[in-house]
């Protein structure tokens, strides 16, 4: 069976930056998918986050962040945004939300990427193996 490809980026994106652009760029090409989706973190668990590095007022609200993302997908129409992060008003996990977008795209294979800055925690991510 040959399968599509899907690559989906989670993080905070607080801000989008050139380098997330460049970083899914290189995903699709390395693992020749037909499209990326970029998933943004909820307002809550970024302001949490934001908080603890001691830069509360620095935190996006989900608008920006989205808006911000979504122009980068007009620079390449293999790029969408989902906003199933967004909707979550409890914690929302990256294996839960892999399980949603596997459903929307059930003949796809998915080939997740996040940021370094959470490779720490990998091993103690819900539902890792």
């Amino acid at each position: 069976m040959n399968r599509n490809r899907l690559v989906v980026m989670g993080g905070s994106f607080n801000p989008p930056t050139r380098a997330h652009l460049k970083l899914m760029e290189a995903a699709i090409e390395a693992v020749h998918a037909e499209r990326g989706i970029f998933v943004p973190a909820a307002h809550e668990y970024v302001a949490k986050k934001m908080k603890r590095q001691g830069c509360p007022q620095d935190t996006l609200s989900e608008s920006i962040r989205v808006a911000m993302l979504e122009s980068f997908c007009r620079e390449d129409s293999r790029m969408s945004v989902s906003r199933i992060q967004l909707m979550k008003t409890e914690r929302a996990y990256d294996y839960e939300m892999l399980e949603e977008i596997q459903r929307e795209f059930p003949d796809h294979e998915i080939f997740f990427v996040t940021g370094s800055d959470k490779l720490y925690v990998l091993p103690r991510w819900h539902r890792i193996r």
